[in-house]
């Protein structure tokens, strides 16, 4: 059992601090780090599909698709909320 009081300023601070560190860690290794060490580490052009695309456009794709691809169920999840509740909500959707 923990003997930390449940609002320690001391243990909030040093999540809120560990928080960023992570944060900045993530944000600087799939902006700065890995696009550099995937278009170094791949040919210039790649054959996908029957299609060519140089090593930088398909990173870009696969991207933004992932990016898509994760966003999209929370659309559909909001149109079934609206459904259910019968009304659209301001924090859940933009206007």
């Amino acid at each position: 059992m923990s003997t930390h009081a449940l609002n320690d300023k001391k243990i909030i601070r040093a999540w809120a601090i560990f928080d960023w560190a992570n944060s900045a860690y993530s944000l600087v290794i799939s902006t700065a780090i890995f696009p550099i060490y995937f278009i170094a580490y791949t040919p210039e052009i790649i054959t996908l599909g029957g299609m060519q695309f140089t090593n930088a456009a398909l990173y870009s794709f696969a991207v933004t698709f992932s990016y898509v691809n994760y966003s999209m169920p929370f659309s559909y999840y909001q149109v079934l909320l609206i459904i259910a509740v019968g009304e659209s909500f301001s924090f859940i959707c933009l206007h």
